[in-house]
C-alpha cells in the first residue's frame, strides 16, 4: 500500500513512453517480497490498459509470496506471470 502510487506512477510513465502508442511493459519483481491488494489493482489497470493500446504487460520473477497473493486474489486469470 505505502508504494502503490510509486508502482501506478512509473508504469503511467513507461506507457507514456511507449514505442508508437503500443504500451509493452515488464514489471520485474525479483527484489519485491510481497504485494498487496492495491498493488494488484495497479497492475490489474495497468494491465488493462496495456491490452487497450494493443500490449502487453509481465509480470516477472514474483517471490512465492507474491505468487500466493496473485493466486488469492485470482490475478493469474488476467496477469502474465513469468
Amino acid at each position: 500500500m505505502a508504494t502503490s502510487g510509486l508502482l501506478a506512477a512509473a508504469v503511467a510513465r513507461a506507457m507514456e513512453a511507449g514505442n508508437a502508442g503500443r504500451a509493452d511493459l515488464v514489471v520485474d519483481r525479483a527484489h519485491g517480497r510481497v504485494i498487496d491488494a492495491s498493488g494488484g489493482n495497479v497492475l490489474i489497470r495497468a494491465a488493462s490498459r496495456a491490452r487497450g493500446a494493443d500490449g502487453t504487460l509481465v509480470l516477472r520473477s514474483p517471490s512465492r509470496a507474491v505468487r500466493r497473493m496473485l493466486d488469492v486474489l485470482r490475478l493469474r486469470e488476467v496477469l502474465t506471470v513469468e
